[in-house]
């Protein structure tokens, strides 16, 4: 389906919401992210999303990412990301459906080579809340198509722990299965042929602690091995084919002023070949009843 298409069905949706007298709500939200490698490469990051909140249950999310990675003396990376969706309310059941489609355009410096690459995904949870247990099974495909094709099958296990109103303990289990597709990928660089064939297995607890109605922060560390990796929580897919060890994730979302929220993170990521810091600033604001 089209970005256009997309866009004309949730005008369809929300006009027969509106016709049927539903309450929403709408939540736009930014964020700049600036990423420091430690081989001599960094990134910037421009993200864009916009929620339709539906009888305050149920929710339909628009999102866009253009990301750029710049190397001065090998390569430069520009990548355009589009997403939708949404979440249904059927208590104590809720389901999520996601769709994302990725298109890089990658340059080498030292001699002319230049590729696109193009990502599908495609991800659906089921998840049920019990009296202070939140639980949740979540399966992710990924088809890349580039200078390396891989699919990617991601099955999730999640479990929140609903300590005190104001503390959550939160596990995550991801399996990930990458398999490389016809024809296998050949590194130019190096003249070597490989066929992808990791099996993956990493985990994830965070501790959420609301410290009152107006400030929220999160602790998160990620170990074990993973790549390619689609993050339900957030809607972020770390696209690194590089495999990832370890992830810390600190995070601040403060109350400006009534429905305006600001929010910083730091990430550090360790994989095989490299380590990435992360520093983004989001800006969110609640505009209720429309």
């Amino acid at each position: 389906m089209s970005i256009k298409n997309i866009l004309l069905l949730i005008f369809c949706i929300n006009s027969f919401i509106l016709a049927q007298g539903t309450s929403l709500s709408f939540h736009p939200a930014s964020f700049y992210t600036y990423g420091v490698y430690d081989n001599n490469k960094n990134s910037v990051g421009y993200s864009a999303y916009a929620t339709l909140g539906i009888n305050y249950y149920d929710a339909i999310t628009l999102s866009y990412d253009n990301t750029k990675i710049i190397d001065k003396n090998e390569f430069n990376y520009n990548q355009n990301s589009f997403m939708v969706s949404a979440i249904k309310n059927f208590y104590p059941y809720y389901i999520k459906a996601n769709y994302a489609y990725l298109n890089g355009k990658y340059n080498y410096k030292p001699f002319k080579f230049e590729y696109s690459d193009n990502t599908n995904l495609f991800n659906l949870s089921l998840n049920r809340i019990f009296t202070n247990i939140f639980t949740g099974i979540s399966y992710t495909f990924i088809n890349v198509n580039g200078n390396k094709s891989v699919e990617i099958n991601q099955p999730q296990f999640l479990v929140d722990y609903i300590i005190s109103p104001y503390l959550i303990l939160s596990y995550r289990f991801v399996y990930s299965s990458i398999q490389s597709k016809s024809p296998i990928y050949e590194d130019f660089l190096v003249g070597e042929i490989s066929d992808d064939n990791r099996k993956l297995i990493s985990h994830n607890i965070s501790l959420n602690w609301y410290i009152n109605s107006s400030v929220f922060t999160k602790v998160e560390l990620l170990f074990g091995k993973r790549s390619y990796f689609f993050n339900t929580d957030y809607l972020t897919f770390y696209n690194q084919d590089d495999t990832q060890n370890l992830h810390i994730i600190s995070r601040i979302d403060a109350e400006l002023f009534n429905n305006f929220r600001i929010n910083f993170v730091y990430q550090n990521l360790s994989l095989d070949h490299s380590k990435i810091n992360y520093y983004s600033l989001g800006l969110k604001y609640n505009i209720w009843d429309l």
